[in-house]
């Protein structure tokens, strides 16, 4: 900028440079985000609160201006009083320890479910295992291997020994509808397949 008392200085002069800085725009400040915001008023606000501390004429104020302002909302409702808020406290301790017996006991049982579910699913295995049936192309294949015999008679001697125990099963029964139900329960399609228990339908 060119001095007053410089040779060659007029207001022309002036108010152009006046113009050219008036021209420039001013720098914006960076926004800043919702946690330095936070954290600048908290920073703040401790700075305020060490003052008011620092000072006991402000502490006594800022003291009275608090107990103002609860006596304010306790007129208007806003502020529950000692009882209540034990009240309160004694309400959700109680809730709270229901709460946890009901989870554990949920949680119990959800375990004995799983495992009572792998029970029936073993069983369910265990008894689909042995009702496969003897069937005469397995005879064969068993009646070739050697080894195998022991286990053809062992399976022979369990069939005529069931037949033999339902046939006097049968024979015991002292009403149509025992003998009728007997009858049922030996009438299903893998038994007629490989002809079991036709002597005893037929009674």
């Amino acid at each position: 900028m060119v001095p007053c008392w410089a040779p060659g200085y007029n207001h022309y002069n002036v108010r152009e440079i006046c113009r050219m800085f008036s021209s420039v725009p001013p720098k914006k400040k960076p926004k800043l985000s919702k946690e330095e915001i936070a954290i600048k008023k908290s920073a703040a606000a401790k700075a305020r609160l060490a003052k008011i501390k620092s000072d006991p004429v402000l502490l006594a104020q800022h003291k009275e201006k608090e107990r103002l302002k609860y006596l304010k909302k306790k007129e208007k409702g806003q502020r529950k009083q000692l009882k209540a808020k034990r009240r309160c406290l004694h309400q959700w301790k109680k809730r709270n320890k229901i709460l946890q017996k009901k989870c554990a006991i949920i949680a119990n049982l959800k375990k004995k479910l799983n495992s009572q579910l792998k029970k029936y699913t073993r069983l369910k295995k265990k008894i689909k295992e042995s009702r496969e049936l003897l069937t005469p192309s397995k005879i064969e294949q068993l009646a070739e291997d050697p080894n195998q015999r022991k286990e053809i008679v062992k399976k022979a001697l369990f069939g005529d020994v069931l037949q033999t125990q339902i046939t006097e099963n049968i024979s015991k029964a002292k009403t149509h509808q025992e003998k009728s139900n007997f009858k049922h329960l030996l009438s299903g399609q893998m038994l007629k397949n490989i002809k079991f228990g036709e002597s005893v339908l037929a009674l």
